[in-house]
Parts: C-alpha cells; structure tokens; sequence
C-alpha cells in the first residue's frame, strides 16, 4: 500500500522528474491529484557535416575528412505531468522509492530535495497547496493544521540543513 506522506509522496515525484533536468516548475496540488508543471530545455543537434577539406597545406597526402560537429540549439518545451494516487502505488511499486545503495544521495536532485521539502511539510502538519521552485528560488504554499494559508519563499539552502539531518537519521548517524 502506497504511504501518503509528502516526503514519499513527492520523493516519487522527483524521482520521475528526474530524467527531465527540469529548473523551474510548479508542482500543484488539485484534491488528490499533483500537477506539475514547467520548462524543460532540450537540445537539438542539426545534422552532421561531412564536406572535405582541400588537400592543400604541409602534408597533402594525409588529408582526411574531418567530421564538424554541430552547434546544439536549446529550445525551451512546457511539460506538464500529473499524479493520480494510482501513479503514485505504480512508481513506489517500481522501486523508484529506494536509491541505489552504492550511489550516494546528492541534496540537488529533484526526488532527494523534494522529499525534504516533502519532510518540511510533514513536520509542520501543513496541506500543500502549491509549490514554486525557479533555480535556487522555492516558495511553498500550504495551509496550516488550523486552516490559516500561508506563503513562505525560500532558498534551496534553506532546507539543507533538514537534509543532512535525515540523511543522518537514515544511516544510523546522529
């Protein structure tokens, strides 16, 4: 049975985030389904150039073609993804849920930090409306266990220190 807690919840999410390198998203929550979002940039390469080169120069007899390679153009995509609570059993099924043991958690991949900030939330009993991350930027909309909405903008460092905690916790350290 799939556990609703943000920290899971949206450690699933990032997770499958991943792939994307997405920067800027928002990740909103509509009754139980989470919506994300966002710009992705992707790169498009043009086709290879393979024209010779004039066998003139020094050494003319050990000419070869030379391959140019092309100038990648970036080109900015909207995604949007959403998360049913199905999606959610499915991805925890998959063992999305669990690193790798021998990879070593990194704080700036999307499933690590947007458990902690999932964590954050758990901690303080809040509801989460939505969430804004702009590069180092994060705001975080919720609403309180008595009902008040509040708005907190945040840098991603802010959360660091909640991260080496949990980390500490997971392998036994304190």
């Amino acid at each position: 049975m799939y556990n609703n807690s943000y920290a899971q919840t949206l450690r699933l999410i990032g997770q499958d985030l991943e792939e994307l390198l997405i920067e800027k998203f928002e990740l909103e929550v509509d009754k139980s389904v989470f919506i994300v979002r966002g710009e992705i940039v992707v790169s498009e390469s043009e086709p290879k150039s393979a024209e010779p080169q004039p066998k003139a120069g020094f050494f003319p007899g050990l000419w070869k073609r030379k391959t140019i390679s092309p100038e990648p153009r970036a080109q900015i995509q909207a995604i949007e993804r959403r998360y049913t609570a199905a999606d959610l059993e499915r991805l925890a099924r998959e063992g999305r849920s669990h690193s790798p043991s021998d990879e070593k958690p990194d704080f700036y991949k999307p499933g690590e930090f947007l458990r902690v900030i999932g964590a954050y939330l758990d901690k303080k009993r809040g509801r989460l409306l939505k969430l804004c991350k702009d590069g180092q930027q994060v705001t975080l909309h919720y609403e309180t266990m008595h009902g008040e909405k509040k708005t907190e903008p945040q840098r991603m460092s802010s959360f660091y220190d909640l991260y080496i905690h949990m980390c500490k916790q997971r392998h036994g350290t304190t």
